[in-house]
């Protein structure tokens, strides 16, 4: 199991009271409702919100009555309290003006690990500025409180328990708040409080990106929420997208993490640059590996801590600026966290400015093969050699054909990509002794993806924006000096709508019959080259309730129907027939649907049928399409409006030991 599957938090189903439908039919469909979320103590990785139990006495998070009023920071008698992502403060009474003060002189925090780091006094040493620049960032942080209440896939007319949990956020101006998606996602109620007033305000979600994990927020009455508050507060300003951190730069995280009831600041330095599908993505119920993945995104991991209550928090450089969303920490480590880059988060405000909404990730759509075989890189007659001598050819021409869209020679057989001449020397040549020839060889492409009809299966994509791809589907991208080598689709799906990637591959031309004598599968390798805006691909199996799920459903006999969702999935523990199918495979049509039998209702004509979450191949001999083709069908046949005049209804399905 690879390091991000493991990377999971606890969520309660919650359990719902069964009901009692008449053997009918009947379309259902119930609105967004939240889920339930609850923190389980073997969770290897935890999404900074702070769940609070119904039944508590007093909200955890808790809030400061008055500015000039003291509060007590720690517990016991006289001993330090160093909570798992607190601060460690001995037992002493603080109003919050002596608390900013004594931050800026270099108080002792905490790191999460019991361990202490003063927070401003050695850096200021560096640099006089950083304790300001940190206690600038710290007045824009706020408090985010969400009430919510979750749907039951599995018994789609009816509702989970309500809960209530917490995270953190901060202001992008007077009236805009910035945090993770999964503090917010299936709310009915948001409130947000800063750290120097008692009162809670109202806020609604702007737009939401679970393929991003960050969402923004607006305060029902921003102009009272910004002016009762007090001189300390401050607006975040965020770091330029082409922002660069090097490795081992110090950053601060800053949130309202569980241990304690006010704000709290972590500091660490930046450990990894990365490029994965993001955690919340990942336990929404994703496949990282499958044709339903969005794409990987890149991440930076810190060492600061990371714990529930801290996601949408900020992090903070040594100016004060905002490099990152604290997102995700994996407890399976030490000092692991996940921070959102800034260019990500610009790259989702830039949107949301522009539409008023979030579209989605750009997405490869690309199913590649591994080429890590020598013998099978020879068998397809690929040479580090030919590679070189063609792209050298290319990069010669490239004023005149280095695009689709740039002229050149082309070939109508090829889908108006731009042909250049050179080729190889012939099917099975052997590769150079000290070189292996780069790519990865495309199974699949997605019919409703920007590179439909541009890249064919069987073609060998090379490189992409003129970086090589490795055999495993890896570019090397350089960082601050720092080059790492992340998945490929990286590069599409950090740019904005509009812009172009660029691909390279190698296409086969036809064999011809002075082939025939040669080893190999025959033919000569082509380069071609080609720009494409790539754009987000609808999944088969809608991936995020709320958004593009939702728990409809059709009753017929007894017998309940459902499309087939990933939060559905999810919810039956992803039968292997159903996910291969929805997991694995492009979606070939936009009103193209999965149904499935979800369960049956017990009744007299229903009786010894059971039901297993398989797909609904057809119904009285019309294929099924989607769930609302079926809802059409059901109704004509309960009508007498139905082509077939017998009394019964043949429904068949595709089980899991069919062929198909």
């Amino acid at each position: 199991m690879s390091e991000r599957k493991r990377l999971v938090r606890g969520i309660s189903e919650g359990a719902a009271a069964d009901a009692i439908l008449d053997a009918s039919s009947s379309m259902g469909s119930l609105p967004p409702l939240p889920v339930q979320r609850a923190q389980s103590a073997g969770a290897a990785a935890v999404l900074g919100f702070h769940h609070q139990n119904n039944n508590a006495n007093a909200n955890s998070a808790g809030f400061l009555t008055d500015p000039t009023l003291p509060f007590r920071c720690g517990r016991g008698g006289g001993a330090s309290h160093t909570s798992s992502g607190g601060y460690s403060l001995a037992q002493r009474n603080y109003s919050i003006d002596q608390l900013l003060q004594e931050m800026e002189h270099g108080m002792t925090i905490g790191d999460g690990k019991g361990k202490k780091a003063t927070t401003t006094t050695a850096a200021a040493e560096e640099d006089g500025s950083h304790g300001n620049s940190v206690m600038r960032a710290v007045g824009s942080v706020v408090q985010i409180f969400a009430t919510g209440i979750a749907p039951d896939y599995g018994n789609p007319w009816s509702m989970g328990d309500t809960s209530t949990w917490t995270g953190s956020g901060f202001c992008i101006d007077h009236a805009r708040i910035v945090t993770n998606c999964h503090v917010v996602h299936n709310h009915t109620l948001l409130q947000v409080q800063r750290q120097d007033t008692p009162r809670k305000w109202r806020a609604h979600v702007v737009a939401l990106a679970h393929d991003l994990d960050l969402a923004v927020l607006r305060v029902d009455d921003a102009d009272a929420f910004w002016n009762t508050s007090s001189t300390n507060t401050k607006t975040a300003t965020l770091a330029q997208a082409d922002t660069a951190l090097q490795l081992y730069t110090e950053v601060n995280c800053i949130g309202f993490p569980q241990g304690g009831s006010t704000l709290c600041v972590t500091k660490g330095v930046v450990s990894r640059f990365d490029a994965q599908l993001y955690v919340h993505a990942a336990f929404a119920g994703i496949d990282e590996d499958s044709a339903n993945s969005p794409g990987n995104v890149f991440v930076l991991q810190v060492d600061s801590a990371i714990n529930p209550g801290n996601s949408g928090g900020p992090a903070i450089s040594h100016d004060g600026k905002v490099v990152g969303v604290a997102s995700s920490g994996d407890t399976s480590g030490q000092n692991i966290g996940y921070v959102i880059p800034v260019s990500i988060v610009h790259l989702f405000l830039d949107e949301v400015a522009q539409t008023g909404s979030w579209s989605g990730v750009s997405e490869l759509g690309l199913s590649c093969q591994m080429l890590e075989s020598e013998t099978y890189r020879n068998y397809l007659g690929m040479t580090m050699k030919q590679q070189q001598q063609q792209l050298q050819e290319m990069q010669q021409s490239s004023s005149q054909n280095s695009d689709v869209n740039g002229g050149g020679k082309e070939n109508p057989e090829n889908n108006g990509i731009t042909e250049e001449d050179s080729q190889d020397d012939g099917g099975g040549v052997e590769k150079e002794d000290d070189d292996e020839a780069i790519g990865v060889l495309v199974r699949t492409v997605a019919p409703l993806g920007a590179l439909h009809g541009k890249i064919l299966p069987g073609d060998i994509l090379t490189h992409m924006d003129d970086l090589p791809v490795s055999n495993e589907g890896r570019v090397p991208v350089t960082l601050s000096g720092q080059t790492v080598n992340v998945e490929a689709d990286a590069l599409v799906t950090c740019k904005p709508k509009g812009q172009t990637t660029k691909f390279t591959i190698m296409r086969r031309s036809p064999r011809q019959d002075s082939d025939s004598n040669n080893d190999g599968i025959g033919g000569e390798l082509e380069a071609h080259t080609l720009s494409v805006e790539m754009k987000p691909i609808p999944p088969l199996a809608p991936r995020y309730h709320g958004v593009d799920s939702k728990p409809d459903y059709v009753v017929l006999g007894g017998l309940v129907f459902s499309r087939a969702t990933v939060p559905l999935l999810r919810r039956y523990n992803y039968w292997y027939h159903v996910v291969q199918r929805a997991f694995n495979t492009y979606k070939q049509s936009p009103d193209q649907e999965l149904v499935v039998l979800q369960k049956i209702l017990r009744h007299d004509m229903n009786v010894g049928a059971e039901a297993s979450l398989d797909i609904v191949r057809s119904v009285d001999g019309v294929p099924i399409k989607n769930l609302q083709q079926l809802a059409d069908l059901a109704s004509s046949i309960i009508d007498g409006e139905s082509e077939n005049t017998s009394k019964f209804v043949e429904i068949y399905l595709d089980e899991e030991d069919h062929n198909e």
